[in-house]
């Protein structure tokens, strides 16, 4: 068993923890027959960081995460990435002769990742990097003849209030969803849940002192789910599932449930379901 964590990592913001443990045991089934079941566990959260232009390092520095912002006095990260998948293993050993063996494994493996992200419905971009805010916005004008005119003296105003607030105002977002009595600001997370059962079986023989032959043969039945997530409504009472950028007729994510109300918990946005059956075989003489 092991654990490993960190308030922050190399980059602001970045907090990690990591748990994991192994087990196997194993018995012997008279002489040419044994068992094995084994169990993995690892768990891992850590807060991301944003990837930064060569003109926000310039603001801000190389360790300068857009991702977090302070509420209640603590580093909060928007952008958290869970692993959590264990793994069971049975496996049986067979030794069928002096030159020849069977080897059988079943596995079960389970659970999810998720990746936290902001949503935003009819609101502005709460990423202070978000491209608007930046100076180079104001100096990427051209008139219609496609003379530059840029505009130095907004950009300088873009600088000092990137530099002045350059986190996530988790406050500002609070307020927001209070003013409107529903949530235009939201975290959820895009997560994929996965049950996989896996069984192969190999067999090694020996022919000759020159000639070896095996195979081996193995069954993978996969359901891969995959939606978004509401975690945290930040304040407000619901979020409605619509994409404001399209058409109205369009909005909708469930064109079944118009007008749909989001609530912590739900799944929203996107959800789908991947069935796979996956048969391998193989032979290989060498």
């Amino acid at each position: 068993a092991s654990r490993r964590w960190a308030k922050e990592g190399y980059f602001e913001g970045t907090d990690y923890s990591a748990n994991s443990f192994f087990a196997s045991v194993e018995k012997k089934l008279g002489e040419k027959h044994s068992l094995n079941l084994s169990a993995i566990y690892a768990q891992n959260s850590r807060g991301k960081n944003g990837p930064n232009t060569q003109e926000v390092v310039d603001l801000k520095g190389y360790k300068y995460n857009s991702y977090w912002g302070w509420q209640d006095g603590k580093k909060r990260n928007s952008r958290d990435k869970d692993v959590e998948e264990p793994i069971f293993i049975l496996s049986h050993y067979w030794d069928i002769s002096e030159k020849s063996t069977l080897n059988t494994n079943v596995s079960y493996q389970f659970g999810k990742i998720s990746n936290s992200r902001l949503d935003y419905n009819r609101a502005n971009n709460p990423d202070p990097t978000y491209y608007k805010n930046l100076p180079s916005y104001e100096l990427n004008y051209h008139d219609t003849s496609g003379v530059w005119t840029p505009n130095f003296e907004k950009a300088e105003e873009n600088r000092q209030d990137f530099l002045a607030n350059s986190q996530i105002n988790w406050d500002r977002l609070y307020l927001q969803n209070a003013n409107k009595g529903y949530a235009v600001n939201a975290l959820y997370a895009d997560v994929m849940q996965d049950n996989q059962i896996t069984a192969n079986t190999l067999f090694n023989i020996q022919i000759s002192n020159v000639v070896g032959f095996n195979a081996g043969l193995t069954y993978r039945n996969l359901r891969s789910e995959s939606y978004q997530e509401m975690l945290d409504l930040l304040g407000g009472q619901y979020l409605e599932d619509r994409d404001s950028f399209l058409k109205a007729e369009y909005g909708d994510s469930d064109l079944n449930n118009p007008n749909r109300k989001v609530y912590e918990g739900d799944k929203y946005g996107y959800n789908y379901i991947m069935h796979a059956n996956v048969v391998d075989l193989f032979t290989q003489f060498q």
